[in-house]
């Protein structure tokens, strides 16, 4: 198996693990031995977490994106857009540390929404 990381990105790993390993820990400790593993609600709440600190952390390292439309040719320099997501210096799997954020903040958040209404 193959991974492939650039900067800070191997993170992308990293902050699921454990946000998900802390959030077995609270749930166990609250409600009891073995109720993590009962409802998604538990590892929903981690994910979001790790989404959270995923897109802090990659919108810090990684910097703002280039805005499209910030210069004109009034200012004398040509429109060249840039895609930020394609230089983006913090990343696993060539996708942006942000990115991940949003990925495991949705499935986070779609995993605490299917634990809530025992879908």
């Amino acid at each position: 198996m193959l991974i492939i990381w650039r900067g800070w990105g191997l993170l992308a790993i990293l902050f699921p693990l454990i946000s998900v390993l802390v959030a077995n820990v609270v749930v166990d400790v609250v409600a009891g031995a073995g109720a993590f593993g009962t409802s998604s609600v538990g590892p929903g709440l981690g994910l979001v977490a790790a989404g959270t600190l995923c897109w802090v952390t990659g919108r810090r390292v990684n910097g703002e994106p280039v805005p499209y439309l910030g210069r004109s040719v009034a200012d004398g320099q040509p429109f060249r857009p840039r895609l930020p997501f394609l230089f983006a210096r913090h990343n696993f799997l060539f996708v942006p540390l942000e990115a991940w954020g949003v990925l495991f903040f949705g499935l986070g958040l779609l995993a605490v929404v299917r634990g809530v209404l025992h879908v």
